[in-house]
């Protein structure tokens, strides 16, 4: 209240007094000033402006206390302007608050409303805490010496004030006896209860979702945290922001000091389960708390007791009137695949039919168009390499720099013609740099070995029962007497592929015909990041590609590439089985529907309906 008082203070002498202004502020009921019909008519009438015409309105008509205060504001004000110590410059400002506005006597008027005692308690605790600081800074007089006595400039002044208004702590007030608090959105960092209460502590919650803003999403917020202008800036990213939600659920946890309950309804109003937040998991494997008790209450504890009720016709045994169908997709029988399209099929195979069987693809919009953007990296990569490869002395960042323009006027031109696509032109070709300086270390980590290097590599079909798959790699690194390594360029981030079976798939079809694979990973240049499997034979190679520099961009997941390999050739099975008798069946997955672009057709929300996304 104190420091909102003096910042509206300085508001009203940085504008010069102005009459609307004083009249609202000095005459609220806050400061009590009862003005006669009289007063306000020649308020009304001569609307004083400036500090001089309110020294004479307020002389003239006798009004001796806030002629008082307005003057002691204006020389508060005008001292800091001037010049002033530390020790004055709060000695003053304990004058004005306590002797001349009376701020806490004011405040004491309304203590008859008990909604106003903590703002009572704030402000007293306030004023106590400006008056240590002048005895303090009075009492170190002799210790710093001269240092003390030097003149604050105005900036300095309240750049000093705004410090102490942040960092000074307030004692909290006596907490009520027999009372439960309640807290709309979260607690203060600092409260502490014996007993608190987490209420609907899903993951619906916490997390929620967490979704990347329209304009400055992860990719544009790296840029600018690589800026060496912009130094000190830091803008959160979206695991950052993760583990901020964890940190605040993990404050929660410990605002119990006796114990805390954790309450959540296993489904919501649709009937669909509902899971626990998984920090609280975590938070238990770190030890910060453990599980005491857990009391599960079923909807039949709910329901009144006593009732007769007829259990055939409320409660049906087959628990569901009616078999609920899902619409199958149904085309002619196929007999071919593409391993490419694996993800997509194993996500949903409705899907899979609607895109790449099917064709169905909204119009493109004008603008940005992604596809040609990924056949811009493929052959840029391929260029830069060819380059990098034949001149031993040159680095892949310089190979960039060198076939970039070359190689938008070949593939999409109107990058560089059209001034609406400039941004992406530049946002492209700063990924493509961070990602040279990436395989350049890799290149670099593999010096000792000799490298054939092969471009979209036709892969080994892979014939299940009548069904045969093929594909094309990328780019495939063959190191002598170690093995192949796979690689797959994707312009988007690698959040993207965290579960992905593609180059699974491919390197399954070259372990079909006892063709040795290292690793397999993702180029991902959204987030420079670098992201796969490797075999359990070269997992320490494997770890030996990492470069120093850039260890943060790669990711070598845990599962072994064998693993995911014959859990790819899994997938490949049950797919084959989809082509032959030309039936896909959707699959029905939260976070896959709600980005679908074909909901009309799958015709989700008239069978099960649509879950409500609350976090929207």
């Amino acid at each position: 209240l104190c420091w909102d008082l003096l910042m509206r203070l300085k508001k009203l002498k940085d504008e010069n007094w102005p009459f609307s202004f004083v009249f609202r502020f000095f005459f609220s009921p806050f400061l009590g000033f009862n003005l006669s019909d009289e007063l306000l008519e020649l308020l009304n009438e001569e609307m004083p402006s400036g500090i001089k015409e309110w020294r004479d309105f307020l002389r003239r008509n006798d009004m001796k206390d806030l002629l008082n205060i307005i003057e002691a504001c204006d020389s508060f004000f005008n001292d800091i302007k001037e010049g002033i110590n530390a020790e004055k410059l709060f000695e003053k400002l304990f004058e004005l608050l306590s002797d001349i506005i009376k701020v806490q006597e004011k405040v004491q008027d309304l203590i008859t409303d008990p909604k106003y005692d903590e703002t009572l308690f704030e402000t007293a605790k306030f004023l106590e805490a400006i008056e240590r600081k002048a005895l303090f800074l009075k009492e170190s007089l002799p210790s710093l010496g001269s240092a003390q006595r030097d003149l604050l400039s105005e900036s300095e002044a309240w750049e000093f004030l705004y410090r102490f208004a942040e960092e000074t702590r307030l004692l909290p007030p006596k907490k009520q006896l027999n009372s439960i608090t309640l807290y709309i959105d979260n607690s203060p960092v600092l409260a502490t209860h014996s007993l608190y209460t987490i209420v609907n502590a899903t993951t619906e919650k916490w997390p929620g979702k967490i979704i990347e803003p329209p304009l400055l999403n992860d990719e544009a917020r790296m840029m600018i945290h690589e800026n060496t202008g912009l130094a000190g800036v830091h803008l959160p990213l979206r695991h950052e922001r993760r583990q901020q939600l964890e940190a605040l659920f993990r404050r929660h946890l410990c605002t119990g000091m006796d114990a805390t309950w954790i309450t959540y309804s296993t489904i919501d109003a649709q009937g669909k389960p509902r899971k626990l937040s998984s920090f609280l998991e975590g938070a238990l494997k770190d030890g910060l708390c453990e599980v005491t008790g857990k009391t599960e209450r079923p909807l039949s504890k709910l329901m009144p007791k006593g009732e007769r009720y007829l259990r055939e016709s409320e409660v049906p045994q087959d628990k569901l009137s009616r078999r609920r169908r899902k619409p199958v997709v149904k085309v002619k029988p196929k007999f071919k695949g593409y391993l490419s399209d694996i993800d997509a099929w194993a996500q949903c195979p409705a899907l899979y039919a609607y895109k790449s069987i099917l064709n169905l693809y909204q119009p493109k919009e004008a603008g940005f168009d992604p596809q040609r953007c990924g056949i811009l990296f493929h052959q840029l990569w391929q260029k830069a390499w060819s380059k990098r490869l034949t001149y031993k002395d040159s680095s892949l960042e310089a190979c960039i720099e060198e076939v970039w323009e070359q190689t938008v006027k070949s593939v999409y031109p109107s990058l560089l013609s059209n001034k609406k696509l400039f941004r992406h032109n530049e946002r492209l070709y700063a990924q493509a740099k961070r990602l040279a300086l990436i395989q350049e270390g890799i290149k670099s980590n593999l010096g000792n070995f000799s490298i054939s290097q092969y471009w979209e590599v036709e892969l080994p079909t892979v014939l299940l029962d009548a069904v045969s798959f093929v594909g094309r790699a990328d780019r495939i690194d063959c190191l002598n007497e170690k093995g192949q390594i796979l690689w797959d360029y994707k312009t988007g981030g690698s959040h993207n592929y965290e579960s992905s079976l593609q180059l699974a798939a491919y390197a399954s079809a070259f372990m079909k015909n006892d063709i040795e694979i290292i690793g397999a990973l993702y180029l991902c240049h959204g987030n420079s990041m670098c992201i796969g499997h490797v075999s359990k034979e070269h997992k320490n190679f494997a770890k030996a590609l990492v470069p120093e520099d850039f260890s943060e961009n790669f990711k070598i997941k845990r599962e072994k590439l064998e693993d995911i390999a014959n859990r790819a050739e899994e997938k490949l099975t049950k797919w084959a089985e989809d082509l032959m008798s030309g039936s896909f069946e959707p699959h029905y997955d939260p976070k896959t529907c709600q980005e679908c672009q074909y909901k009309t057709f799958c015709r989700k929300s008239e069978i099960g309906g649509e879950e409500r996304q609350d976090n929207e």
